[in-house]
C-alpha cells in the first residue's frame, strides 16, 4: 500500500513538472514571436520618422508599405490628442459612425498597450506617432496551444486510468471466481466420500451415544457441503427469489449463537424485525454474508459483557438491516479498507471476508452496503436490500 502511495505521489509531481514545462516552452516561443513583432515596427517606424522630413506623398507612400505587410493588429495615433492616423486588421462593427469608431478603437488601444508596449515614432527626438499593435492569430493559438494539450493528456490519463481500474477490476473478479469453483470442486470428492462413510456408520452402530456423535458428524458435514454450496454459486447466475427476512437471518443467528462459547466469548445476539418484511434474495450467499458480519462483530468485541443487534427496517422500495456491535471500533483512517481485499485489522486475518461480504449484497443482490464506526463505541454495517410486498 505504501509503495502504492508513493508511485502515485511521483506520477502526479512528474505531470506537474511535464505540465509546466510544456507552458514555460510555449511563453518563451510566444514572448520570441513578440519580440519579432516589435522588431518588425521599431524598423517601420524609423522609416516613418525618416520619411516626416520629407512631403507628405513620401510620407503616404511609406505608411502604405507598412500597413499592408503587416498581418496583426495595429493602430496608429498621432499625438498630442490627434486622433487616429491609420489602422490594420481590427474588426469593427458595420454601419459604425465616426465618433463610434473612434470610441472603440481608443478603447482598443488601451488593451492593446496592456499586452504590448507601443512602439514610438519620434521626429527630431520627440515622439509624434505611436505604433499599437495586438498579438496576432498565431500567438493567440499558440497561448492556448498548451491547455489544449494538457486537456488532451489530462482525458487520455482519466481513461487509461479508468480503464486499467476495470481490468484490475475484471482480473480480481476472476479470481474471486476461480478460487471459489476450484474450492468447491476440491470439497466435492472428499464430501461425497464422507456421506457415504456416514452412511455404513449409522447401520452398524445402533448404541444412543455413537448415535449422537455420528449425528453431531453429519451435522458437520453437511456444514462443509453448505460452504461448498456457496463457493460454486460465486461466479454462476445466481437467482434471486422472495423470502421472509426471518427466515434469512434466524438459521445464522442460530448458528452464531451456538458457537460463541467455543469462542471464550459472552456475547448476547438480538433480532429486532417486528415487521418481517419480504427480500428479494439467494439464501445460501446472504446467509454467507451475515455470517461473516456477525464474525467480524465477535471478533471485534472484547469486552465483558458485548452485544449485536440485528435491526431490520422496511423502507419500501428497499429493506434496511443493520448489524451493530458494542465493540472496538474501526479507526477512521482504515475505514476507507474495510472492504478492500487482502485488508485486515487482524493479525492472523486474510482480509477476505468483508470483500466477500460486498461482493455478495453489491453484485449478486444489486444492494448496497456501508459501515459507521467510532472507536471505542462500536460498528454498524448497514445493507440496503430490495424488498417485496407480500
Amino acid at each position: 500500500m505504501r509503495s502504492s502511495f508513493n508511485i502515485k505521489v511521483l506520477l502526479f509531481l512528474a505531470a506537474i513538472l511535464i505540465v509546466g514545462a510544456v507552458l514555460l516552452y510555449t511563453n518563451r516561443i510566444v514572448e520570441k514571436l513578440r519580440d519579432d513583432s516589435r522588431g518588425f515596427l521599431s524598423y517601420n517606424a524609423q522609416l516613418v520618422a525618416n520619411a516626416l522630413s520629407s512631403d507628405d506623398q513620401n510620407l503616404d507612400f511609406v505608411f502604405n508599405e507598412i500597413i499592408n505587410h503587416i498581418s496583426f493588429p495595429v493602430i496608429i495615433s498621432v499625438e498630442p490628442q490627434s486622433g487616429i492616423y491609420a489602422y490594420k486588421n481590427v474588426d469593427l462593427p458595420a454601419d459604425v459612425t465616426e465618433e463610434e469608431q473612434e470610441r472603440i478603437l481608443t478603447g482598443l488601444i488601451v488593451s492593446m498597450d496592456s499586452e504590448n508596449a507601443a512602439v514610438p515614432i519620434e521626429y527630431m527626438d520627440t515622439p509624434v506617432m505611436f505604433i499599437h499593435y495586438g498579438d496576432s492569430e498565431l500567438i493567440r493559438q499558440l497561448r492556448w496551444l498548451p491547455y489544449i494539450e494538457i486537456t488532451i493528456v489530462t482525458l487520455f490519463i482519466l481513461l487509461g486510468f479508468v480503464g486499467f481500474q476495470f481490468i484490475r477490476s475484471a482480473e480480481r473478479r476472476g479470481i474471486w471466481v476461480g478460487m471459489a469453483k476450484e474450492t468447491a470442486h476440491q470439497l466435492g470428492t472428499p464430501l461425497s466420500s464422507l456421506m457415504g462413510w456416514l452412511e455404513l456408520l449409522k447401520e452398524r452402530f445402533s448404541q444412543r451415544e455413537e448415535q449422537e456423535v455420528l449425528a453431531d458428524m453429519e451435522n458437520d458435514v453437511q456444514r462443509l457441503n453448505q460452504v461448498a454450496q456457496r463457493f460454486s454459486k460465486i461466479g454462476s447466475g445466481v437467482t434471486l427469489i422472495p423470502l421472509e427476512s426471518r427466515e434469512l437471518i434466524q438459521p445464522v443467528v442460530q448458528y452464531i449463537r451456538r458457537r460463541i462459547p467455543h469462542w471464550d466469548k459472552r456475547i448476547s445476539i438480538t433480532v429486532e424485525n417486528p415487521e418481517n418484511p419480504i427480500i428479494m434474495a439467494n439464501m445460501e450467499l446472504f446467509a454467507w454474508a451475515l455470517e461473516n458480519l456477525l464474525k467480524n462483530a465477535i471478533d471485534a468485541n472484547d469486552k465483558e459483557q458485548g452485544t449485536i443487534v440485528i435491526a431490520v427496517e422496511e423502507k419500501s422500495p428497499m429493506v434496511v438491516i443493520e448489524v451493530r456491535d458494542n465493540g472496538r471500533g474501526i479507526a477512521s483512517r482504515d475505514r476507507k479498507n474495510v472492504f478492500r481485499p487482502g485488508w485486515s485489522s487482524k493479525k492472523r486475518g486474510w482480509g477476505l471476508g468483508l470483500s466477500l461480504t460486498k461482493r455478495i449484497i453489491e453484485e449478486y443482490h444489486h444492494g448496497r452496503i456501508s459501515v459507521q464506526s467510532s472507536q471505542g463505541k462500536g460498528t454498524t454495517f448497514k445493507l440496503v436490500l430490495h424488498w417485496q410486498e407480500k
